[in-house]
């Protein structure tokens, strides 16, 4: 990716701190994992 692994747990820790949750919650991690999927099906807006 050409990214530092620092600069990755940083963006991490921003959207953690964005959503106001803890990723490490096997949950919460499942829960977005599937929220992003659904973005990715879903027909755009007419």
């Amino acid at each position: 990716m050409g990214i530092h692994r620092n600069t990755v747990r940083q963006r991490i820790t921003r959207i953690a701190t964005l959503l106001d949750t803890d990723l490490d919650d096997p949950d919460i991690r499942m829960e977005l994992w599937f929220a992003l999927r659904s973005l990715d099906r879903d027909p755009p807006p007419a």
